[in-house]
């Protein structure tokens, strides 16, 4: 494992969105400070012979596993779909949760500015990365509404809306590699964020009142509370991708801390496990107890004949 140090404070998309060769110079460049107490630090491994260069591997391993729990959501999603509530619109937030983590995987460790890839290929996975980020997050709202009946599951209206504002989406940021949207990472990547998860639970809420139950809200719970912590983390600059390193003069010792990056993606993915055990356990479709019990009387009844 060497070690590399790059002194900048830049997440891996805003790096893409500022050295791209279509980036427009409206773009003012960040400015990259290096932080002398706790200075900036890349890891990096290499691989099958020094085929494959991964960096930041605390990143690469956390995308990967938020990567497959999106995944696997979809999955049971749908082959569940008969049992739950809003399935359709969950399913789809569930694969843009697995798609996002992918691309994150490729921009944050294996496609990074000064990698062997090509310029075009790190715009494409930086490019995939942002939209797919903000596609989840509007997807909070959409199923918050589903939930309390504004939108329909699997009416065409409802996928209409979805596809129209996720093509709006990668057409507002394939604007903003171009120039042609300042603050485009603010506006739909933290802010679309912050708004998309607020809705949810404001909404959720009044799904529990609706429906006078509070099944899943531990889940619930334990999601808001990692997101929040997460958010903080992105917010605070905490999250950028670099890793921390405690310097001890007297001894001569440098102490390897986890990244932001990593931190940020470990709130990331247990905000989405929490996110979806509460969808599976709250979003069952209840039998009526009343029915059961005379299907139950009329089943023994038969039995009996």
């Amino acid at each position: 494992v060497s070690t590399q140090s790059t002194g900048d404070f830049a997440s891996p998309l805003q790096k893409t969105m500022l050295t791209t060769p279509v980036v427009s110079s409206h773009l003012s460049p960040l400015k990259w400070t290096p932080n002398t107490n706790f200075p900036c630090l890349t890891q990096k491994v290499t691989l099958f012979n020094g085929a494959l260069t991964v960096y930041s591997p605390d990143i690469a391993i956390l995308a990967i596993c938020g990567a497959m729990i999106g995944f696997l959501g979809c999955a049971l999603t749908y082959n569940r779909r008969k049992a739950l509530i809003n399935s359709e619109v969950y399913a789809v937030i569930f694969f843009l949760f697995g798609c996002m983590n992918t691309c994150g995987l490729f921009i944050n460790s294996i496609a990074v500015q000064g990698s062997d890839f090509s310029q075009n290929f790190i715009m494409f996975v930086g490019l995939g990365d942002g939209i797919f980020t903000s596609c989840v997050s509007l997807s909070f709202l959409y199923c918050g509404l589903a939930d309390v009946g504004i939108l329909k599951d699997k009416t065409w209206w409802t996928r209409a809306i979805l596809l129209g504002s996720y093509l709006t989406l990668a057409f507002l940021w394939r604007s903003s590699f171009s120039g042609n949207f300042v603050n485009a990472f603010q506006y739909l990547y933290t802010d679309l964020t912050e708004i998309g998860s607020l809705s949810f639970f404001l909404l959720s809420f009044f799904w529990f009142w609706q429906n006078k139950t509070l099944r899943g809200g531990r889940w619930l719970l334990l999601a808001g509370i990692s997101g929040v912590v997460g958010i903080f983390v992105l917010l605070r600059k905490l999250g950028d991708f670099c890793f921390w390193h405690i310097n001890i003069p007297v001894i001569h010792l440098s102490i390897p801390l986890p990244s932001g990056g990593g931190v940020w993606y470990f709130f990331s993915d247990l905000a989405l496990a929490s996110f979806l055990l509460f969808y599976l356990t709250s979003k069952t479709i209840q039998k009526d107890n009343t029915q059961q019990s005379i299907s139950e009387e009329k089943l023994k009844l038969l039995e009996n004949c």
